[in-house]
Order: C-alpha cells, then structure tokens, then sequence
C-alpha cells in the first residue's frame, strides 16, 4: 500500500513539547511531498497559530483550523468557515458555566477564553 495523502495535527505531531518545528520534521514533510504525496494540516490552533507552519512546511491542500472551523488555503486565504450563531454560543458557555470546562470563542484568526459573562457581554 503506498500513501495518497498525508493530514497531520500540529501538537506532539509536528511540533515537538516545546511547541518548536525541528529540522527533522521539515525534511520529513519535504521527503513526502517530493515523493508526490500531498501533504496538510489540521489542528484545532486558529489560523495565526499554524501560520509558522504554513511558511516552513508548504502544504500542498487546504488547511483545517479551529478544528475544521476554518479551512484556509496554503496562502492564508479563507476557503471555507462556519459559524455559530449567538443563540448557540450563550447557551454553550451557560453549560460549560455549570461545571469546570474553560469556554473559548473563535474568532477571525484567533482563539480566546472566555467566560460565559463575556459571551452575554459580547
């Protein structure tokens, strides 16, 4: 069996535990994609968390952020983006309000914890 296509998350994948991109890993990619194999990323980072990534590794397909949130194309432009509407997201944070989960809003390019006072707030 031969690969057709390689989708690799970003942390304790890519990047090693102190959040760095080795020279290892950048010839892997580069070995792959010489070979013909396509080559991406999906992480649940927002774009500007993978952007670095984006630059050193040159993926060959769309980019999945947010966890598939977002998926922008290798020259950052936004291909695809969904999106949840207020009512869904107040509704969320009073959920997560009710026990230990640390709610976080996406949005545009980047991430931010929130809490559910300033999801009512936003």
């Amino acid at each position: 069996m031969s690969l057709r296509f390689v989708i690799s998350d970003v942390d304790g994948t890519l990047v090693n535990r102190d959040k760095k991109l080795t020279q290892v890993t950048i010839d892997a990619v580069a070995r792959l994609q010489a070979a013909g194999v396509p080559f991406t990323i999906i992480s649940a980072r927002p774009p500007s968390g993978i952007a670095f990534l984006v630059d050193a590794l040159k993926p060959t397909g769309p980019i999945a952020a947010f966890n598939g949130g977002t998926v922008i194309a290798p020259d950052g432009s936004v291909v695809e983006r969904h999106k949840l509407d207020r009512a869904a997201v107040v509704q969320s944070f009073t959920i997560a309000g009710q026990s230990a989960a640390t709610p976080w809003i996406f949005g545009g390019p980047l991430a931010h914890r929130g809490s559910s006072q300033s999801a009512r707030a936003a």
